[in-house]
């Protein structure tokens, strides 16, 4: 006990071998490595491809969703809760990955398709 009445936790593990501590720094190292080497792939791709003129207004364009993510995910957050948002954002992104590796198939295939009507 102490002065103010409160015993301490009973042998809590120090933050080093906690577990759930461990998970989530594990967790956060994966996320913020992701993270950079998207934004390394963008750069070095919006150079290669648009030069470097360019590179600014595509560095724009990638950042915007992770602004409004984080601009607006504490209020829906604040509604709804943790998991639901982290679900829909996941789903979001999910989404935009599936949409941008189909693009370049459906333009050929729509490509391909104008020039079968055509003759």
């Amino acid at each position: 006990m102490t002065a103010h009445g409160i015993a301490p936790p009973a042998s809590a593990p120090p933050a080093h071998r906690d577990a759930n501590v461990l998970r989530r720094f594990g967790a956060h190292t994966a996320s913020v490595t992701g993270d950079l080497v998207y934004f390394l792939a963008l750069t070095w791709t919006a150079t290669r491809v648009a030069g470097p003129s360019q590179m600014g207004l595509v560095m724009a364009a990638g950042a915007l969703p992770r602004a409004l993510f984080m601009l607006g995910g504490g209020v829906v957050v604040a509604r709804w809760g943790a998991s639901a948002f982290f679900a829909g954002c996941g789903s979001v992104c999910l989404l935009a990955v599936v949409v941008g590796a189909c693009a370049p198939a459906l333009r050929r295939a729509d490509i391909r398709t104008a020039e079968a009507c055509s003759r």
